[in-house]
């Protein structure tokens, strides 16, 4: 795939009725699939997809049992694991599991994110919460295309 531009926006569930009523009915339809994203030519504008977190799973009424314990616990619990020391330096939203999921879009430009993060929140009449905007980008340059040959200087694990 060959989006330039990327946007995760990380939202808290508001509404669960309404959230999953709109996720099946006008956000469902609208996520990218694998087959859509083999040839360019049948890749939209602005590719989507969604994650959840434990927090967010819990929120919807999915109580499975993943067999992923950290998973389950977050990655507060295991923030020395990661490398980090303590949770001192982390932006705040990622703090006291109030993320329940995340939009990933990936376009050509950010005009097309913006206006496509506009339909979906809209789509969404105010059943999540805007909590974070992380903006991606490909490399410049002569770096263009080596954005996954080196060690990462962000690692998202939405636990």
């Amino acid at each position: 795939m060959k989006k330039k531009e990327e946007l995760f926006f990380f939202f808290s569930i508001t509404n669960v009725t309404l959230f999953k009523q709109k996720l099946r009915s006008d956000i469902k339809s609208r996520i990218t699939t694998t087959t859509q994203l083999l040839s360019v030519s049948t890749q939209p504008i602005t590719a989507l997809n969604i994650a959840f977190s434990q927090p967010g799973l819990v929120a919807l009424g999915v109580a499975d049992d993943l067999g992923d314990s950290l998973f389950t616990s977050g990655q507060e619990a295991f923030a020395n694991d990661l490398g980090d020391p303590g949770t001192v330096n982390w932006v705040p939203a990622f703090l006291n599991k109030q993320i329940h999921g995340v939009l990933l879009l990936a376009s050509d430009t950010d005009f097309n994110l913006n206006n496509f993060i506009t339909s979906i929140t809209s789509l969404l009449q105010g059943s999540i919460q805007e909590i974070y905007r992380l903006k991606g980008a490909a490399r410049p340059g002569n770096q263009a295309g080596h954005e996954r040959k080196r060690s990462p200087t962000f690692v998202l694990f939405l636990y």
